[in-house]
């Protein structure tokens, strides 16, 4: 059984859907009401004298309001299955048929099933149906046309009626697809809603534990190796004091340096954890706000080229963006000594490419990875955590330039 069965008319929510229950119930209340006051009828003009006949015929439409409320009305699968509509039709027809042959009077029951049938089955099934329907009526109903006995004018006149009848019924037949399909897709576009933002929340959720995942191992990596170094050195240093002094002292020294360069980095992480982030900006305007704040803080010329399509990505691609530009900014002040700073941020051919490039004193790559550079590391892991790529391209003297490259959903599929 699939989603689409499993849900009453109630459970739509867009216009065309209320529309479409609205019209429903219209269809039920002159169905059920039509049958009524065909029975009704029916037995108080023939109270004084019943036969069986009539029997048959009271019988036959009580069966037809049974069949109407058990398969369509109470059915609670909306759309209905394939085999419902025809089971529904095929029986009330039999039925119809059955009183016409009883009681030609009762042939203004047959619209009833005309209307429904261009109005709820496929246009094949409902020109069967319609045809059959309209020819009882003709010829063997309460009319008692005969073609023989027709004149030219007059077999025109019939055939002209006909035409137009199936006609009108054709086009409502067309209006209720129409609705129908619409109606369809309006869900379906609902649903796509609802997932995506299920999709975001997730994303958001799946940014913030890996936030916290490598916050945890930046904090081992740094604050965690300094504090087990300054313990060492520590005892080292107790029982030295008393043998050399000097050199006691001079392990103090280094002490002292190591615990500044703990408290920096413990600094540096509790500022990134305070740091509001986008605080509800687009990316674009937040990364402009960052480099002149940076500008006016630093005195450094800082050059900004940002696509506005950046304003549509992803929360863990806009989160990496914005962390990875921060720490870069962040290195750029305390270790560059630059003069002029550009940061370039596009969205184009299925990638997303942040280049941020200095003119400062560079450094050298090797030396800097045997060193572990912490934060440089934070950002590759942030990039390639989004299966992209991280480049640095720097050497003494020469300045850096740090690329970014991470593949868009376009291009993942292509």
């Amino acid at each position: 059984m699939n989603r689409d069965e499993e849900r009453s008319p109630d459970q739509y929510a867009p216009l065309p859907l209320r529309v479409q229950k609205h019209f429903f119930y219209f269809w039920s209340v002159v169905t059920l009401g039509g049958l009524s006051i065909a029975l009704v009828m029916f037995l108080w003009y023939g109270r004084n004298a019943l036969t069986w006949r009539d029997g048959v015929i009271a019988a036959a439409i009580l069966l037809q309001a049974g069949l109407y409320l058990a398969l369509v009305m109470f059915n609670p699968r909306w759309p209905k299955p394939d085999w419902v509509r025809p089971a529904y039709f095929i029986g009330c027809l039999a039925l119809w048929t059955l009183q016409m042959a009883l009681s030609p009077e009762m042939f203004w029951l047959g619209f009833l099933y005309l209307g429904q049938a261009f109005g709820l089955l496929p246009l094949l099934p409902a020109l069967i149906a319609g045809l059959y329907i309209i020819a009882v009526i003709y010829f063997s109903g309460f009319l008692k046309i005969s073609i023989t006995g027709l004149s030219g004018a007059q077999l025109f006149g019939l055939v002209a009626s006909t035409i137009s009848m199936v006609a009108l019924l054709i086009y409502n037949n067309y209006l209720g697809k129409t609705s129908r399909e619409r109606a369809q897709l309006i869900d379906e576009l609902t649903e796509a809603h609802r997932q995506l933002d299920i999709a975001k929340e997730k994303e958001a959720e799946l940014a913030v534990l890996q936030e916290r995942e490598r916050l945890a191992r930046d904090m081992h990596d740094t604050l965690g190796h300094n504090l087990v170094a300054l313990s060492v050195q520590l005892e080292a240093v107790q029982r030295l004091y008393k043998v050399d002094p000097q050199a006691a002292s001079a392990m103090v020294d280094e002490l002292k340096t190591l615990t500044r360069t703990s408290m920096e980095e413990l600094r540096r992480t509790l500022i990134g954890l305070r740091s509001s982030g986008l605080n509800n900006r687009s990316l674009s305007q937040a990364l402009r706000e960052l480099c002149v704040d940076f500008g006016q803080r630093t005195g450094l010329g800082v050059v900004t080229n940002l696509d506005q399509e950046v304003d549509e990505l992803p929360a863990p691609v806009t989160e990496a963006l914005w962390r990875v530009s921060l720490e870069a900014l962040t290195n750029i002040e305390r270790h560059a000594a630059a003069r002029q700073v550009q940061l370039a941020l596009s969205a184009r051919q299925g990638e997303i490419r942040l280049v941020l490039e200095d003119d400062g004193v560079g450094f050298d790559l090797q030396q800097a990875s045997a060193a572990g550079h912490y934060g440089m590391q934070g950002m590759r892991e942030r990039v390639e955590g989004l299966g992209g790529t991280f480049t640095v391209y720097s050497s003494p003297g020469q300045g850096t330039r740090l690329v970014v490259k991470i593949p868009t959903l376009e291009k993942a599929h292509a």
